[in-house]
């Protein structure tokens, strides 16, 4: 038997988020894509394409308006804290400078581990918090 209690989602890692580790050594906080501050911030910036997203939904600029604003979105409220430095040092954990890293293309890898990352529900188990994995 398994307890699945185990696998429920912990809603202080969900909302308040949990350490992940990218294969450079970076490490990222990140709340997950369920919690309700990324939720309503997502909503938020979609509200003024929301004519175009709804009567062209599968053309490509309504991709490109999806993409952009999700990413938007996870810098505003996902990212909650990082170790990352540039050439002058240690890089506060701003919005602004989370969005610098997410949208170059030189650090695609580093999006898509974010991504990744914080759209896994599982990843925000409580067996997993407690684990520390």
């Amino acid at each position: 038997m398994v307890n699945i209690f185990k696998n429920r989602i912990s809603e202080q890692a969900r909302d308040e988020g949990r350490w992940f580790t990218f294969v450079d050594g970076t490490k990222w906080k990140l709340a997950s894509m369920s919690s309700t501050a990324f939720i309503e911030c997502l909503s938020k910036l979609r509200e003024p394409h929301a004519g175009l997203l709804a009567a062209a939904p599968d053309s490509e600029e309504a991709n490109k308006i999806r993409h952009e604003t999700m990413i938007k979105a996870i810098a505003e409220s996902i990212v909650k804290d990082w170790n990352v430095e540039d050439d002058k040092g240690a890089m506060p954990c701003t919005p602004k400078n989370v969005l610098r890293i997410l949208e170059d293309k030189g650090f695609d890898a580093h999006t898509a581990f974010v991504i990744r990352s914080c759209s896994d529900s599982m990843s925000y188990t409580v067996s997993k918090v407690d684990s520390g994995n």
